[in-house]
């Protein structure tokens, strides 16, 4: 009964045990490096499952420490998914962060570089 009734309290919300064993969030971008050009974009995607589905309709909110994000949040869809596209038009290495439900997860950096010529 006691571990029937066993919660965790993690980033400020109850959630059972079992619940975070089989649930997660996944986070990648399409590729490490791109042309700081305002155009070369990064393509960077989110899943959320839970029991090995796709959770539709949560709030992902984006942030970067450089360049420019197509959106600051969007919603996942039936799958579970949720993207976001980074552009830049200075040289530089930046991450993405992906928040939802309280957790965040970081992309590798990402680096653009001047467009040939500069």
């Amino acid at each position: 009964m006691e571990e029937a009734l066993h919660q965790q309290q993690i980033n400020g919300r109850r959630a059972d045990q079992t619940g975070i064993r089989s649930g997660g969030v996944t986070l990648s971008a399409d590729k490490t490096s791109a042309t700081a050009d305002s155009t070369d974009a990064v393509t960077v995607s989110l899943k959320y499952t839970l029991n090995g589905s796709g959770v539709s309709g949560k709030t992902v909110v984006w942030t970067s420490t450089g360049g420019t994000l197509s959106t600051a949040s969007s919603q996942t869809g039936s799958a579970g998914g949720a993207t976001v596209k980074l552009t830049s038009d200075v040289a530089g290495t930046f991450t993405v962060t992906g928040t939802i439900e309280g957790v965040a997860k970081t992309t590798d950096e990402i680096t653009f570089t001047a467009p040939a010529g500069e």
